[in-house]
């Protein structure tokens, strides 16, 4: 059944303005309302560590989750601007087809942007844009924040890491359309093209509107690029052709290949990640007549093994 969308003044987190209505929405008693309630509480109810790439991650207790699931839920019906797509039915592959036709590109994205995303703007987008009491608007704000930021490993994170900032991503984006360039924005990655050359004043003009609310741009020259018309263009995952096509990334796919090459060998675990990757591969290289016969080859061994 596909969920409706709606603007934000009929999602029922709109106006909210009393505890009754709160623990109606996120299915829980005066017991666990009082509980969260508590920073103490919220802060104990996240393990923290470190991933593989270094990257602090705030994870949220299996509890706590739960709830933040629900917010996710409740945000994800609204209708969100067209520029953003790492919203709920959208994807990083018509992010990248959104800049295809394009000659010239920009790319960037925000440094750090959780850790950056303070609880402050969190609050602020409860009760300005949601319309909150100031008391609910706190309880949410402290249920999805951690040491002061948007919880880096809750599954809530990336739509109100949005809804935090949406003034001032609303504000570039209005920048690009008076310029002729085309955004987009998924989570912290934001690309802009046009058939027409990017000064690099653009970038300078879009690090003075995020200084205005404490962010920064990445401080990465990898994460900083200006694509000329000749050149592929790497984005979210894929990469324009000089011809307009689409391709997956080199890694992906030489991963691929070595899977494939070794697929007598493979675990249950292995095809199955083989055949997302192929999966995926389909979307983006539609017109690439070998995946499909290796998507079936890939299935039935999975077919095979489970019969066994």
């Amino acid at each position: 059944m596909k969920t409706l969308k709606y603007p934000i003044n009929k999602s029922s987190l709109y106006n909210l303005q009393n505890k009754k209505k709160l623990k109606q929405l996120l299915y829980i008693d005066n017991s666990e309302f009082n509980y969260f309630a508590k920073q103490v509480n919220i802060d104990n109810e996240y393990h923290p560590f470190v991933n593989k790439k270094g990257r602090g991650i705030d994870n949220p207790s299996k509890r706590l989750k739960k709830l933040h699931s629900r917010i996710q839920k409740l945000l994800s019906r609204i209708t969100y601007p067209k520029y953003l797509y790492s919203a709920a039915k959208r994807s990083n592959i018509k992010n990248v087809l959104k800049h295809k036709n394009h000659k010239y590109m920009f790319k960037t994205d925000i440094n750090k942007f959780f850790p950056s995303s303070k609880k402050e703007y969190i609050f602020r987008a409860f009760k300005y844009n949601f319309q909150m009491s100031e008391d609910i608007a706190w309880y949410l704000a402290n249920l999805v924040c951690y040491n002061d930021h948007l919880a880096t490993g809750s599954p809530v994170s990336t739509i109100l890491s949005f809804w935090g900032y949406k003034g001032v991503f609303d504000s570039i984006y209005a920048l690009a359309k008076r310029r002729g360039i085309t955004m987009s924005l998924f989570v912290d990655d934001m690309a802009f093209s046009s058939n027409k050359y990017i000064p690099i004043s653009f970038k300078s003009k879009i690090e003075k509107y995020l200084k205005n609310v404490d962010l920064i741009l990445s401080l990465k020259p990898s994460k900083n690029i200006f694509y000329k018309s000749n050149e592929e263009k790497k984005l979210t995952g894929a990469i324009i052709t000089t011809d307009k096509k689409l391709k997956i990334l080199p890694e992906t796919e030489l991963t691929i290949k070595d899977l494939l090459n070794n697929i007598e060998n493979l675990n249950h675990q292995k095809l199955k990640s083989l055949l997302g990757m192929l999966q995926y591969q389909k979307q983006v290289e539609k017109n690439n007549p070998n995946i499909t016969e290796h998507i079936s080859l890939v299935k039935a061994k999975i077919k095979n093994l489970i019969s066994k």
